[in-house]
């Protein structure tokens, strides 16, 4: 699927397993936008802390690896899984994530990030 239509893939996602959090795996298929989306099982929770992700894109390229690891130990908020989900693949090649919808945004938890 084309990474723009992430956040209606998470909505029917949602819709079929109920409100319990679920696991991904979404894998970056070349340069044009497209990936590959599987389940897979995360056992950790996602905790109490969360950090904020409503990034303009001149924020975005400002972005240091010091910030980037902020993404990766806490869950993130986010009114955009598609924002997100794309500025974290311009990082890394694949990632498991373990997600859920809080009632007004998405929360994504990223494990296992693996870098180009």
């Amino acid at each position: 699927m084309h990474i723009s239509e992430v956040d209606t893939y998470l909505a029917s996602r949602l819709i079929d397993v109920g409100e319990t959090p679920f696991g991904l795996r979404i894998n970056k298929v070349g340069d044009s936008g497209t990936v590959s989306v599987s389940n897979c099982d995360i056992e950790q929770a996602f905790g109490t802390e969360s950090v904020d992700f409503e990034l303009s894109s001149c924020e975005i390229s400002s972005l240091e690896e010091a910030d980037l690891n902020e993404y990766l130990k806490k869950p993130v908020v986010t009114s955009s899984a598609y924002e997100l989900l794309d500025f974290l693949l311009g990082k890394f090649s694949s990632f498991d994530c373990l997600v859920e919808f809080t009632g007004i945004a998405w929360k994504i938890k990223i494990h296992e990030p693996a870098k180009y």
